[in-house]
């Protein structure tokens, strides 16, 4: 599962949008975990949950491949970043690392390495 912060609202219709546009061979549903028991087809699903920080959105994505989730993390935040023109935080651990808090935040074109605790 990926998980990401967004320094901006969205709708759903605009984060499909845009989720397409990165992946143009996927199919991708806005999945409304109480309401929706199933889902029907192959398609990547995705949450918007309002998070009280400093990124108001929380998304989560079910359904890529469980290899190169970090990396993918990284390409979806900096991609909406400069697509929303918004900040957006993202996860990161280094291999070996046991320290569970660093993340990096996507500022349209330039990252950062960030000390953080409880944002995602």
């Amino acid at each position: 599962m990926e998980n990401l912060g967004i320094g901006c609202e969205i709708t759903q219709d605009r984060l499909n949008q845009v989720l397409t546009e990165l992946f143009p061979s996927l199919n991708f549903y806005y999945w409304e975990m109480e309401k929706d028991k199933t889902v029907l087809g192959e398609a990547v699903l995705f949450t918007l949950l309002h998070n009280k920080s400093e990124f108001p959105i929380k998304l989560d994505l079910y359904g890529f491949p469980k290899e190169d989730v970090g990396e993918r993390e990284q390409y979806i935040a900096k991609q909406l970043s400069i697509r929303l023109a918004c900040r957006t935080i993202v996860p990161y651990q280094e291999e070996d690392s046991t320290y569970p808090y660093h993340c990096v935040i996507f500022d349209k074109d330039r990252s950062y390495l960030a000390n953080d605790n409880l944002t995602l």
